[in-house]
């Protein structure tokens, strides 16, 4: 989650250069994309409740890494403000619905001691991630330009994809497939 988290407000920055110079666009069109995101995020954060057991979670969250690095790349060479518009709506729903199930799956998983350990932990350095975004990806808008930046961050999550699926296919956590409470019976 935290290269997703790096990748994701990391190229929130760019967004303001990619409306204003490329688009050549008043910077308050940026709010417009924030909302839409807010708004994807939301639903897809609600219709996450469907997702009943580890294994559908994970599988989301598999789908949901393609989303956001197909999401990215189609915004870092989008042609037009209304194609960044449909984008930043996936990328939303996609991140909304990854948030919702990522939790579950960490939380049932630490014991009962340690959880408000592991939960501060993560909430901790998924801020960290964030901060840390927007000031690499500013240098990298500066130093490559804003579309390569966008791309550059599609391999970083493409790359991270792919060894999620290898960690997956090499260590299923037990209990992955059926619901937490069949889990622990």
């Amino acid at each position: 989650m935290l290269v997703l988290v790096l990748a994701a407000n990391g190229t929130s920055v760019l967004d303001v250069f990619l409306i204003r110079h490329i688009f050549g666009m008043p910077a308050g069109w940026y709010g417009l994309v924030e909302v839409v995101f807010t708004v994807g995020a939301v639903v897809g954060s609600v219709t996450s409740g469907r997702f009943k057991s580890d294994r559908s979670r994970v599988q989301a969250i598999q789908v949901g890494l393609g989303v956001i690095a197909l999401g990215v790349l189609g915004i870092g060479v989008s042609p037009a403000y209304r194609v960044l518009l449909v984008l930043t709506a996936f990328l939303g729903v996609a991140l909304g619905v990854m948030t919702a199930c990522f939790g579950p799956l960490f939380t049932v998983r630490t014991p009962d001691a340690m959880r408000g350990r592991v939960s501060s932990t993560v909430n901790g350095l998924m801020q960290a991630a964030s901060v840390i975004s927007f000031v690499l990806f500013g240098a990298l808008g500066a130093s490559l330009g804003v579309r390569a930046s966008y791309v550059l961050s599609v391999v970083v999550v493409a790359g991270f994809a792919v060894q999620v699926q290898r960690a997956l296919r090499r260590e299923v956590p037990s209990g992955i497939g059926q619901s937490a409470e069949a889990a622990r019976a």
